[in-house]
């Protein structure tokens, strides 16, 4: 009869070592570096509306694209890294390739209507995806490599979102015009700058 109780008594701290476990699991924090001042409004509101249907914290922070690369390398360089950037050309791939995830197989770039607009490295992984092409210079979306996993879920989950909710697809269409993927709203005004 002991060994019984000391079995259950076993089994049951078993259980509550990993439950606590459960509830301690770390939440990640999606960190976007935008790049134009013009947008930063709408993805300061975008965030927050995440935040709030969601409970997924967004950090957003926007440099000036004068000084984004340098901003970029900084932020690169920093424990808490943005988990999110954005590229605007093959050139800035090459530099960043190392930060890049290849996101072939992500839902978010399930979403994708088509791949002329996105920037691929040379065995065809996908790193960064083109999600402005009615502006003058196209953006691309990179998600960082080497960011905490539970900020890289966190940010592709938020990504997802982004792409597929109504709020998400009519801020991009807004700011950005036609946007590639499956559930893009119609753009509603030109695009600026």
């Amino acid at each position: 009869m002991k060994r019984m109780y000391r079995g259950l008594w076993i089994l049951l701290v078993i259980i509550m070592l990993a439950g606590c476990g459960a509830a301690r699991q770390e939440k990640g924090t999606v960190y976007f570096l935008n790049m134009y001042e013009a947008t930063d409004d709408a993805w300061q509101d975008i965030g927050e509306e995440y935040t709030r249907q969601t409970g997924g914290e967004v950090k957003i922070i926007t440099a000036h694209p004068d000084n984004y690369s340098l901003v970029l390398d900084d932020e690169l360089g920093k424990t808490t890294s943005p988990s999110a950037f954005i590229l605007r050309s093959r050139a800035e791939l090459d530099r960043y390739e190392d930060y890049c995830m290849d996101l072939s197989f992500t839902d978010f770039a399930g979403e994708l209507t088509t791949n002329e607009y996105n920037l691929y490295d040379e065995d065809g992984e996908l790193y960064a995806v083109g999600f402005s092409p009615d502006r003058e210079e196209m953006l691309y979306l990179a998600v960082n490599e080497e960011c905490r996993d539970v900020d890289r879920r966190a940010t592709l989950d938020f990504l997802y979102w982004m792409v597929t909710s109504k709020e998400g697809t009519v801020m991009l269409a807004e700011q950005y015009g036609h946007i590639p993927f499956e559930n893009a709203a119609t753009p509603i005004r030109k695009v600026t700058e």
